[in-house]
């Protein structure tokens, strides 16, 4: 981790040691603050790049937000934030932890009490309660702020000291480790929502560590391209110093972990207010977790088909006469409602359930070589089991009534003598659920429901047999006299 200032035959240079320094005891050693300091020093060092390499930053858990009002008075302003205990760590790797008070999980903040940033993140020093002393005078009704949580160290118990002339001075005794909130001015609100970016970049690596016609499928990202992507990859941040807010406390105001956007108000007496949370999850970079880790790689946060409404014919075989009654009845616009319903996991966007997401095919036998022509069934529209204005927990496929009406008699199509296939398909990746994200569809085995292999996406394929018609399904067999 060091860079030796000269190398003499492999002994290194660096007396001092930039890091990794530590103490080594031996017999008849004197304590003196320095040690402990030294030794403090290390243990806090190893435990900050240990977070800031493996664990990353951002919100580990908790730190829930809320606007709310003065409990002990009549008021509607909210002149107040409601925040959750939690735990975060910042880039610097140093653990911000906020436990509340004793009594419950969150605590009230006032408004005063946190700290104003400007658009470049400076401190906005207070120079009064009202009007244009404010410091969010640089803010409008409309302004979105970004509230973060910052590292802090105050000082603590203080205790008296003599110096060599016996003078007696103030120190302290202890630090502790705390955090401060801040809000941040945006230079617009579309700034609260913005997505994290990917931070592994792994290009094509240089060469590959593996033999070209291996018999086994290369790792994801190639060997070399990911010790590219580690050996360029610097954990450091640029700065972790403390700034002084007053005395007594330091806050470190660069390396703050966003939480939410809020937005601010003036009351009826010209004091600033909470006007609301705007979103307390776009803004926020999260720690992820093993089990979470874990859990979206077997797709946990998956929309999949729960259900289908033919689940007892899926891969199997059903009598002609209970294939036609699934085509349902008309619904006096040319159209018939069909039984082909699904179910979601999930609410799924309406606007992305539409005729084209299915597709119904029948597979008839064709005399002459034993081929199996193929017929797609008309698809005219989708009748939605809506939740809200813009989701839908369920769907059912309409197919057009002059086909219906024709097609189910036709002798040519379910000869009397052939077995023929029909297949129900929906298409996941034109299905977006709540989240944005493409259903996970395929089927597993011989159960129809419910579906998913853990990536979003792909083809529901549903198939069963259609036994023969029997003499009765038919009116008219002159359509089939010489085939």
């Amino acid at each position: 981790m060091d860079t030796p200032r000269k190398m003499t035959n492999g002994c290194c240079g660096d007396e001092f040691c930039n890091s990794g320094r530590r103490n080594r005891f031996f017999s008849r050693k004197r304590f003196t603050p320095d040690t402990w300091e030294v030794e403090q020093n290390y243990q806090q060092q190893r435990r900050h790049l240990i977070n800031r390499a493996i664990h990353g930053w951002g919100v580990v858990f908790g730190f829930s937000v809320s606007a709310a009002s003065d409990p002990g008075c009549g008021s509607l302003s909210a002149k107040y934030l409601e925040l959750g205990s939690g735990l975060a760590l910042d880039a610097c790797g140093r653990e911000l932890v906020w436990v509340g008070t004793h009594c419950a999980e969150s605590q009230l903040v006032d408004l005063d009490e946190i700290l104003a940033l400007d658009s470049n993140g400076k401190l906005i020093p207070s120079q009064g309660k009202r009007g244009d002393l404010s410091p969010w005078h640089s803010g409008t009704a409309e302004a979105c702020w970004l509230l973060r949580v910052h590292y802090a160290e105050r000082l603590i118990a203080p205790v008296s000291t003599r110096d060599p002339c016996q003078c007696e001075q103030q120190d302290w005794d202890q630090v502790c480790e705390t955090v401060r909130f801040s809000l941040k001015r945006l230079g617009s609100c579309d700034e609260c929502c913005v997505e994290s970016p990917c931070t592994l970049d792994c290009e094509c690596g240089s060469s590959h560590c593996c033999p070209a016609c291996s018999a086994e499928p290369a790792g994801r990202g190639g060997c070399r391209s990911l010790c590219d992507h580690l050996t360029k990859l610097d954990p450091t941040p640029d700065c972790c110093s403390l700034s002084k807010i007053c005395d007594g406390l330091k806050v470190d105001l660069l390396n703050g972990v966003p939480l939410a956007c809020v937005t601010l108000n003036r009351d009826e007496c010209g004091d600033w207010t909470i006007g609301m949370v705007k979103d307390d999850c776009g803004p926020r970079r999260l720690v992820k977790r093993n089990d979470l880790l874990f859990d979206l790689i077997r797709g946990c946060d998956l929309t999949r088909i729960s259900e289908v409404s033919w689940h007892g014919s899926h891969r199997k075989k059903i009598k002609f006469t209970d294939f036609k009654k699934m085509f349902g009845t008309a619904d006096g616009k040319g159209a018939h409602v069909t039984h082909f319903s699904i179910g979601f996991s999930k609410p799924v966007q309406t606007d992305t359930i539409t005729a084209d997401a299915f597709a119904l095919t029948v597979i008839a036998r064709d005399d002459g070589e034993g081929w199996g022509r193929t017929l797609r069934i008309p698809v005219v529209g989708v009748q939605h089991d809506e939740v809200d204005g813009c989701h839908a927990r369920g769907a059912t496929v309409l197919v057009d009534s002059d086909w219906v009406s024709g097609a189910l008699d036709d002798i040519s199509v379910f000869a009397p003598q052939h077995v023929t296939r029909f297949e129900f398909r929906a298409y996941g990746d034109y299905l977006l659920d709540c989240n944005g994200l493409a259903v996970d569809a395929n089927a597993r085995g011989l159960c129809a429901a419910p579906t998913g292999n853990g990536v979003p996406g792909d083809t529901f394929v549903s198939t069963f047999l259609v036994e023969p018609m029997e003499p009765t399904d038919y009116n008219t067999p002159s359509s089939y006299e010489g085939m």
